[in-house]
């Protein structure tokens, strides 16, 4: 953000300046907030309200540009705050169960597939990349139930929509299902991968199984 004030100063700056030299031009001393001196043009006569008017209006003026530019200013950071730079996405280099996944997205740098799960992510939209990653092979995200069952949160601690209206993917029909004929633990982790219909979708699997993993950075 320092960059951000960086710009909003040089600009506050230059206006200001502007200011200053259109300021001089009308008076015989500078513009410290005081009421100038106006330059004597002539034999001295009644007082008017020329001067005054002028002065008013362009200090209205100068205001009026400072305001505007302000406005701009917050409009293109909301607009660079919206944004980012596209995360990058990878596969991990061999497979493992949830755990050795997730591992190996953290020595990346990232963490397993939580973010990028969401339509709009600051702004940008991953499906169609991670749609070419799950083409024929399963792979993990980073969500599970491990902690209480029916209660899906994310690795990151941030819970798990309960509708996947903001997802780029839904649960597969049926799923979750804690299938128990998986082991002792049932499902508790998730995998995302494509039907033979085309549709990526999700289901539940269980945490010791070996699947690639598609990590965020």
């Amino acid at each position: 953000m320092w960059r951000y004030s960086t710009v909003v100063f040089v600009l506050l700056f230059t206006i200001f300046a502007n200011g200053q030299e259109q300021c001089l031009q009308l008076t015989t001393a500078p513009c410290d907030g005081q009421h100038p001196v106006p330059i004597p043009s002539g034999p001295k006569g009644d007082k008017g309200d020329n001067y005054d008017s002028s002065f008013r209006w362009e200090m209205n003026r100068n205001i009026n540009v400072i305001k505007n530019t302000l406005e701009t200013i917050q409009s293109r950071l909301t607009s660079l705050e919206r944004q980012r730079p596209r995360m990058e996405l990878r596969r991990t280099p061999r497979k493992g169960n949830l755990d050795e996944a997730q591992r190996m997205c953290n020595d990346m740098g990232g963490a397993l597939l939580q973010r990028c799960l969401f339509n709009d992510v600051q702004g940008h939209n991953y499906k169609d990349e991670i749609y070419n990653f799950v083409r024929g092979e399963e792979h993990w995200i980073g969500a599970t139930d491990r902690a209480r069952e029916g209660s899906w949160k994310f690795l990151n601690g941030d819970p798990f929509p309960a509708t996947t209206s903001d997802l780029i993917v839904n649960w597969n029909a049926g799923e979750p299902d804690n299938w128990k004929g998986a082991g002792r633990t049932g499902e508790d982790c998730s995998q995302i991968f494509i039907l033979r219909n085309g549709v990526m979708v999700i289901n539940d699997l269980p945490c010791a199984s070996r699947r690639y993993g598609i990590c965020e950075l």
